[in-house]
């Protein structure tokens, strides 16, 4: 899962979300001199990494998708679960996707000290084009894509097969609409009890909704 996940599943202190929305910023850092909140944040974005990568083959294995992209299939499905989250937000949470996500690039501003001078750009960006909440739309999602293309040389090949990704991301809905709540229960579990966490609750989840997945048989896919 993307940026946009890792700030919903790190129900904790300001510092615990920012060091999961950026813990790809720091793949093997010295992280000696940061508060142990955002320390504590940085392994909150492993573990939703490490949980989502392992528990939901039916996600994380899209035969299609590695037909046409090989091993860029993982961060691109990332990408576009964020997306499924952002476009179904409505159906999930009782609060806008707006309001979350002004929340979050306030915690960002607040707290900008945290992240590596080398990654200051790439934050100013994702706060300045709205990112997050642009992920709700299919524009938004290309435009995620093109990011992730330009990330090495050889993820030319995400760029390359834009259209057809697009063509596949209705049918990887309901595999992470699926999978949220038991992400959320997994989350929050692994917060509380192995962090030892309050909730903060930004988020008010539909859990009538979400826990019983009756959302599942009724698609309300955004078509460009």
């Amino acid at each position: 899962m993307n940026f946009l996940a890792h700030a919903v599943f790190a129900d904790g202190p300001d510092e615990v979300l920012l060091g999961s929305l950026v813990g790809d910023f720091f793949k093997r850092p010295d992280i000696s001199q940061f508060p142990e909140a955002f320390i504590t944040g940085l392994e909150v974005h492993k573990e939703l990494d490490r949980h989502f990568d392992s528990s939901y083959p039916s996600v994380t294995s899209n035969e299609s998708l590695f037909s046409l992209i090989r091993h860029y299939s993982a961060p691109v499905i990332d990408v576009c679960s964020d997306h499924i989250l952002a476009n179904r937000w409505k159906d999930i949470f009782d609060s806008k996707i707006g309001d979350f996500v002004g929340i979050v690039y306030e915690i960002v501003g607040t707290h900008r000290s945290y992240i590596p001078p080398d990654r200051q750009r790439v934050i100013s960006r994702m706060t300045e084009q709205d990112w997050l909440g642009q992920m709700s739309s299919m524009d938004g999602l290309e435009s995620a894509l093109m990011r992730l293309s330009r990330s090495s040389h050889r993820a030319d090949v995400v760029r390359e097969h834009i259209p057809a990704i697009l063509e596949l991301v209705p049918s990887m809905e309901e595999g992470v609409l699926s999978a949220l709540p038991l992400i959320r229960t997994h989350m929050c579990d692994y917060m509380q009890d192995t962090l030892l966490l309050d909730s903060v609750r930004r988020l008010s989840w539909r859990d009538e909704i979400c826990v019983s997945n009756e959302f599942e048989g009724r698609p309300q896919y955004k078509e460009r």
